[in-house]
């Protein structure tokens, strides 16, 4: 007998391009996410999944900006080929460890704020304005388009 949607802890789905919708209010267990290929689900309850660890959304035409606050346990994210995606905030996380966001084309706002334990940036895209703030210990920065940021500053 499988247990109930509710006691689900990972879920990943890939190539479903005629799947709409998630229970988010049923996956309250939820500590790891990855969507691939998914173009048409609806990601507006996106933060009912507070226990979120993990998080993984690629090919997401329409998805166009991220707050990572309703996520308190989030400790990774991947974001691929986001090709709205403008906007990315990561503050007072203290479990993020890692932000991967490759071939999101439109992002120009990149914040980092007060994450104690976080340790890798990879990035793939030029943004106009990247800002660290408030990073304690050291972290490693993968950036491919160095040449093209405008605005990159740690405090």
């Amino acid at each position: 007998m499988a247990p109930p949607i509710g006691q689900l802890q990972h879920l990943h789905l890939e190539g479903s391009p005629r799947l709409t919708t998630l229970p988010y209010k049923n996956l309250t267990s939820l500590r790891s996410l990855c969507l691939q290929q998914c173009p048409n689900i609806d990601l507006s309850e996106l933060n009912k999944l507070t226990k979120l660890q993990k998080l993984t959304l690629a090919d997401f035409p329409q998805f166009s900006a991220f707050d990572a606050s309703s996520f308190p346990d989030l400790q990774e994210t991947t974001f691929k080929n986001l090709e709205s995606l403008s906007s990315l905030v990561f503050s007072k996380l203290t479990h993020l460890r890692k932000v991967t966001t490759l071939d999101c084309a439109k992002l120009k706002t990149f914040k980092l704020d007060s994450l104690p334990n976080f340790n890798k940036l990879i990035f793939n895209q030029a943004v106009d304005s990247f800002k660290a703030h408030e990073m304690k210990g050291s972290f490693s920065l993968e950036y491919d388009a160095i040449k093209k940021i405008e605005k990159l500053s740690f405090h």
